[in-house]
């Protein structure tokens, strides 16, 4: 049969020394790390010029960032409000389909063949919404009969 040792270094004086300095080693490095980080500015930056530097930077990207980002904003209203003219549109078509019993005129066909495909699909999920929206047509009672 195998015997089973066992070891307890909790005694052991020898270890228990070198747990303990390598210990202190280590709180040492990680206290010169802090006082290092508590040095710099921001905790990143080591003067204040480099911190000013990187200060202006920032400022100069989020300015270039606000710049282009007005134009981007004038050039959506009038996209939003040509949408909302193909909704209407789309709105006008479903009438002339309904009256002329499923036919539309050359001149509807020519207006859908001058409008963009992406705009037109836009266009339309927004018709769909205004569908859901409108209140429902009057429905027929029906009888028993």
């Amino acid at each position: 049969m195998a015997e089973i040792m066992t070891y307890d270094s909790t005694n052991d004086s020898v270890v228990m020394e070198s747990i303990a300095s390598d210990e202190a080693e280590s709180l040492a490095i990680g206290e010169e790390l802090i006082a290092q980080q508590e040095q710099r500015l921001a905790g990143k930056y080591k003067n204040a010029q480099e911190l000013e530097k990187a200060y202006l930077e920032l400022q100069s990207k989020l300015g270039a960032q606000e710049q282009s980002s007005e134009p981007e904003q004038a050039s959506e209203e009038p996209a939003e409000e040509t949408a909302d003219e193909v909704v209407d549109f789309l709105w006008e078509v479903n009438d002339e389909y309904e009256k002329t019993g499923g036919k539309l005129s050359a001149e509807t066909m020519e207006k859908f063949s001058n409008m963009s495909s992406q705009d037109l699909v836009e266009a339309f999920f927004r018709y769909q919404d205004t569908v859901e929206k409108a209140p429902a047509a009057q429905g027929v009672e029906l009888s028993d009969a």
